[in-house]
């Protein structure tokens, strides 16, 4: 019979409801597959084999040391700097201060100026603190010049009065409002009529636009010949800061003198002549130690 219509033998491949009684077909052993379960390893998944990726748990344990130290450091370095902040504010609290005593601290006339409504009383409050000597009070009434303040003592003023004291102040009456204040008195024997310049501040009362006026001093010196004005010796300086007042110079020297041209008269605070020439004398014990003849031996 051809293939087509030939029925089927069947073998002991064929399925079991076809073999019949036939044995099934055995399988060689070395055709069956063999499979290997891995055995799971205590602490990690169970779904990860031996020497998986968790086999070099190092550079996990390093990278978990370094977190954990760096707040250590974090805390130290706040430490130190919270150290050294408290020695500097102990040791600065402690330390001695060093007062200079060329500083010059202002008294409280300085430090406060006197509460006045209107511009003519300032001035009035001015003249009559320099008629009874309190150059501290006079000068509180209004701002001083950058010059120096070597005259603006109360020494220096009781010798200007000794010389010209302040007498009869009239200070004319002025509206509120007014900037210019007519003043007039007697310093000395010499008459003076004066306008001073007033200001409001921002408190609402008045001073002078200035207490003090500066006078340059220009003239050549030597440092062999001190000069010394009304009981003070004069530095170095430039600029003088002075009242109205009289201002004698002297040497301190026994053979040399200034001339008397050298004495100044400030009137008002307008004055500003500047101090050019400081021409010296021989005193007369001076010119006669000069013509005694020598002694004999």
């Amino acid at each position: 019979m051809d293939s087509e219509g030939a029925s089927t033998v069947p073998s002991s491949f064929s399925p079991p409801e076809e073999r019949g009684n036939l044995p099934a077909a055995a399988i060689p052993d070395a055709m069956v597959p063999t499979i290997i379960v891995p055995k799971p390893i205590r602490g990690i998944p169970v779904d990860q084999p031996v020497a998986g990726r968790f086999a070099a748990p190092e550079v996990t344990v390093e990278r978990t040391k370094r977190r954990l130290s760096r707040p250590v450091w974090i805390a130290a370095a706040v430490a130190v700097g919270l150290a050294v902040i408290l020695g500097y504010v102990i040791v600065d609290r402690n330390r001695p201060i060093a007062v200079d005593p060329n500083i010059v601290v202002p008294s409280s006339a300085q430090a406060s100026a006197p509460k006045v409504a209107r511009g003519d009383l300032a001035v009035k409050g001015f003249l009559e603190a320099l008629q009874r000597g309190d150059i501290d009070a006079a000068i509180a009434y209004g701002p001083v010049g950058g010059g120096s303040r070597a005259l603006l003592v109360p020494e220096a003023l009781k010798v200007s009065l000794a010389a010209a004291p302040i007498t009869n102040i009239i200070v004319a009456a002025a509206e509120a409002t007014a900037s210019t204040i007519h003043a007039s008195y007697q310093l000395g024997t010499q008459a003076v009529n004066a306008d001073y310049k007033v200001v409001k501040r921002d408190d609402g009362n008045w001073q002078l636009a200035s207490s003090t006026t500066t006078v340059r001093l220009e003239a050549k010196r030597s440092d062999r010949v001190p000069l010394i004005i009304n009981g003070q010796t004069i530095g170095l300086v430039v600029e003088l800061e002075l009242v109205p007042g009289t201002y004698t110079m002297s040497t301190g020297l026994a053979f040399l003198q200034y001339q008397s041209t050298t004495k100044i008269t400030v009137n008002d605070l307008t004055y500003n002549k500047i101090i050019a020439e400081l021409p010296v004398d021989v005193t007369t014990e001076g010119k006669t130690r000069c013509t005694r003849p020598p002694r004999r031996r």
